[in-house]
């Protein structure tokens, strides 16, 4: 075994040479990309200041949220129970006019037109006032025949006053 001085650029590094010359190993870099640990330390602060306000923003739109998903509630179910005010006030109204208090639908409606079947009757609706003769009480509908000829359906719904 016989040692022998590298060329230039070595730095007086020694190499053991069994019968043929080697170059000495090279040290492995640890990462590719030269960091000091105080440039990592840097960036784990910066992602973690990132983190801390992309979790705040995220929580704060979170309960903003929840609190219009409230607002919609609360105003989806007063308006709910307004409807059902308005419903049997209607109802109600109608009711008093046919004497009869029915929880039915349009049930006031069908037992002041029912007895006027075949007589001339006065609408007035949404669209107008509508004058014929009653021909038929359905459910939720009354059809008239006008004097033109023409006939109406008029839907329970659309009627004001019965005259």
């Amino acid at each position: 075994m016989r040692t022998l001085k590298l060329k230039k650029g070595t730095r007086g590094k020694q190499v053991v040479i069994h019968g043929c010359q080697r170059k000495p190993k090279k040290k492995r870099k640890l990462s590719r990309f030269r960091i000091t640990p105080i440039q990592l330390l840097n960036r784990i602060r910066r992602v973690s200041r990132q983190l801390a306000y992309f979790m705040t923003d995220y929580n704060q739109r979170r309960l903003e949220t929840a609190a219009a998903i409230a607002n919609l509630t609360t105003v989806s179910q007063n308006l709910a129970r307004e409807i059902t005010i308005l419903q049997q006030s209607r109802l109600t109204d109608l009711a008093r006019g046919g004497g009869i208090v029915s929880p039915i639908p349009f049930q006031g409606i069908i037992s002041i037109l029912t007895p006027r079947l075949g007589t001339t009757v006065a609408l007035e609706t949404d669209a107008g006032p509508i004058v014929g003769t009653l021909a038929e009480v359905g459910s939720d509908y009354a059809r008239m025949n006008e004097p033109t000829g023409a006939i109406v359906f008029i839907p329970f719904g659309q009627i004001n006053t019965i005259e």
